[in-house]
């Protein structure tokens, strides 16, 4: 699981966080620290039903031996691209929904490929944050779930 987390303060040097973990088949869990994860957008997608834009698409880079502290450098990395299979995947009361009480947001299935662009994986994207004249923070969420396979 990796948390990408921006803070859109309308300062040009918006705050970055990120964090996660890799779980393997095993069972054993892996804590990435910041220094072992870096996303990048690769693509974004506009809602017809908001005219709320979100990014659609990312390269993730991990550290394929993850740094024993926040600190450490990380060493080598592996990249996978994550593409969501469906774009409309905007969640909020434009659904059928009258009672909705939850920020518009944006969450759905998605592939992960290699860097050869074979599928290894799928992965869950969620996005919190992207409508900011619809009443959501300036918190910039983006959660990744991903499974690969061994």
């Amino acid at each position: 699981m990796i948390f990408d987390f921006n803070y859109n303060d309308g300062d040009e040097d918006g705050k970055e966080e990120n964090y996660g973990s890799v779980t393997m088949s095993d069972g054993s869990v892996t804590t990435l620290h910041a220094l072992d994860i870096k996303v990048v957008v690769t693509g974004q997608w506009s809602s017809y039903k908001t005219n709320c834009t979100y990014p659609s698409g990312w390269t993730i880079n991990v550290s394929s031996s993850p740094s024993p502290s926040p600190s450490s450098p990380k060493s080598s990395v592996e990249a996978f691209t994550i593409t969501p299979y469906i774009l409309d995947q905007e969640l909020g009361p434009h659904d059928g929904n009258e009672r909705w009480t939850s920020p518009i947001y944006w969450e759905g299935i998605s592939k992960v490929s290699d860097t050869e662009d074979k599928l290894v994986g799928t992965a869950y994207v969620e996005l919190n944050g992207y409508c900011p004249q619809l009443g959501t923070s300036n918190l910039l969420n983006l959660e990744f779930r991903v499974q690969c396979s061994d």
